[in-house]
């Protein structure tokens, strides 16, 4: 086998490998854009159009599948609540509550966990934990050290009936209760949450601090960019403009129909779709620091999004990787890793992904170049 992928963009993941390296349609990335266009512009214009058939034809289905297109414009959409999201973590603060503590499971949960290991704090922040492990003595842990009058809980779940979030909230709230009585044991908790979901009307009627309103054409695993995770973001004390301006700048690239080649969205989805469709399906994710934490939702978006039809991919995330690693041939790699002296600079960490011996052996590696912390933003927006 030849080497793989021999060059790339500077900027949210353009990869071309060798011709003869790739299967089918890959070939025509590093030629010409006419086939590339001709196959996949139409899918990418029915997409921003929300044409729900490109899933297949099915019209019970085909009205959910419309109203789930609300991330293509969520960094548009959340720019607005910017300020109002700095005032409520401002309102935490000064409240004196020094810590918040998340209560989630999946797509509710997972962005927050990726954002409070990869995004660089703000002064005066709040410490945000992510509780989504129904394991006992991890309940008893979190208990113990988030005292109900110096934090504030979010309680977070896109449809409000979710059950492990539930029954955290039960468990915090009894907590919340005995130490601040009924009466000042809302103040302490936030409610993330659609619309006129059985949560929002608990959080009405016990008087939690706020109940944010997401959008509910946004599904929870494409939920990231929304007050899902803009909330305990702010928390932080993250630089929210940043972050999506970085999604936005992805939107932007991703419209794109007829220079496929600049659109790093479709480069993605076709470069898994062909390597799965030619033996390739365990996708291996090299995540540098401090995008770390990042192959973790992914993980959670491809395994609960793909394999409804009886073919899928399977995510491999957090593997170690040596001299002495054998991989056989139905590997597929994507690397997210800094571009030297950027990200390196701001936190002084190895970045490392093994990607340039991988691709020396002759193995394909798809490679999404970031730049600072903030392109994490990028990054939930493409996958």
């Amino acid at each position: 086998m030849g080497n793989g992928i021999h060059s790339r963009d500077d900027k949210l993941g353009r990869a071309v490998e060798a011709p003869g390296h790739l299967p089918g349609i890959l070939q025509t990335m590093s030629s010409s854009d006419t086939e590339l266009s001709s196959r996949l512009g139409p899918i990418v214009t029915s997409i921003w159009k929300r044409d729900p058939s490109i899933f297949g034809a099915n019209p019970t289905l085909e009205p959910l599948i419309a109203n789930r297109y609300g991330w293509l414009d969520v960094s548009t959409r959340m720019r607005t609540q910017v300020a109002s999201l700095h005032k409520f973590a401002s309102s935490v603060r000064s409240s004196g509550r020094k810590q918040a503590l998340l209560l989630g499971m999946g797509g509710s949960s997972l962005a927050a966990d990726v954002m409070r290991h990869t995004l660089p704090s703000g002064r005066d922040a709040v410490g945000v934990s992510v509780l989504d492990s129904t394991h006992p003595e991890a309940v008893r842990a979190l208990l113990a050290s988030h005292e109900p009058s110096a934090s504030v809980y979010l309680v977070s779940s896109k449809s409000g009936t979710t059950t492990e979030p539930l029954c955290f909230q039960e468990t915090f709230w009894t907590h919340a209760v005995k130490q601040l009585g009924e009466a000042k044991a809302g103040d302490s908790f936030v409610a993330i949450t659609d619309s006129g979901s059985k949560l929002a009307v608990e959080a009405a009627n016990r008087g939690y601090r706020r109940a944010f309103i997401n959008p509910e054409d946004i599904g929870g695993r494409y939920s990231a960019l929304s007050f899902f995770g803009l909330v305990p973001a702010a928390l932080m004390g993250a630089d929210l403009e940043a972050l999506l301006a970085s999604a936005a700048d992805a939107m932007a690239k991703c419209q794109t129909t007829t220079r496929l080649h600049q659109n790093p969205g479709a480069q993605l989805g076709l470069a898994l779709a062909e390597h799965a469709r030619a033996g390739r399906n365990k996708l291996t994710l090299l995540c540098a620091p401090p995008f770390d934490r990042f192959g973790v939702w992914v993980e959670q978006l491809i395994a609960e999004s793909l394999g409804k039809h009886g073919g899928g991919i399977l995510p491999v995330e957090g593997e170690q990787i040596t001299d002495e690693t054998r991989f056989g041939d139905d590997r597929f790699y994507v690397a997210i890793e800094p571009v030297t002296g950027t990200v390196d600079q701001l936190r002084g960490q190895s970045h490392a992904t093994h990607a340039d011996d991988l691709e020396a052996a002759g193995l394909p590696v798809f490679r999404m170049p970031v730049s600072r912390p903030e392109d994490l933003g990028s990054l939930f927006f493409i996958w």
